[in-house]
């Protein structure tokens, strides 16, 4: 049985379609703005998880986009 491994990233794809990408950035902004304000409702530090959040969705966006600027480094004609 041969080895598993990841799939091969080299053919231009993104990790995000266009519409998970929509919505991914909604929610950043989403909860980028919802911090603040949950921030100055609750007494306690649970905003944090909020900012947290943002932080992980913001790595995804910043990870797509370097998928596809490899891939338009690789091969220019393939870039969206």
């Amino acid at each position: 049985m041969p080895p598993r491994t990841l799939v091969d990233m080299r053919d231009g794809t993104r990790l995000l379609k266009p519409r998970q990408r929509r919505l991914a950035w909604a929610g950043f902004v989403l909860v980028s703005a919802y911090a603040p304000v949950q921030a100055m409702v609750l007494p306690d530090a649970s905003w944090l998880f909020s900012i947290c959040v943002a932080g992980l969705v913001a790595a995804v966006i910043i990870a797509d986009d370097a998928s596809e600027r490899a891939a338009a480094a690789v091969d220019p004609g393939k870039r969206r």
